[in-house]
């Protein structure tokens, strides 16, 4: 994951993340936990712009139910969505 860009973008940096491992079990048919993650007004109901305790950011930290659930290089995804969130106010477009 690249971490050099000027500003994450929903569309291009977030929705792959969310769409290969979230959206399998929240989406609009099966929200598990009431949460669709499907598209970017859904996310936006989970999400604080700013801020890091927003519940998707909370889940998907280190020690979050759902930080088992990213494939390939945790850490890298849960920091990115962290500052998409908190530096970056969970922006849909750059």
């Amino acid at each position: 994951l690249e971490f050099r860009r000027v500003l994450f973008r929903s569309t291009e940096d977030i929705k792959p993340i969310l769409d290969t491992d979230c959206v399998r079990c929240h989406n609009t048919r099966n929200a598990n936990g009431r949460v669709d993650l499907s598209t970017y007004a859904a996310v936006m109901r989970e999400v604080r712009a700013g801020n890091a305790a927003s519940p998707l950011v909370r889940v998907a930290q280190q020690g979050g139910s759902m930080y088992r659930e990213w494939s390939g290089d945790r850490a890298a995804k849960a920091t990115l969505l962290r500052r998409w969130v908190v530096d970056f106010q969970a922006k849909e477009t750059r």
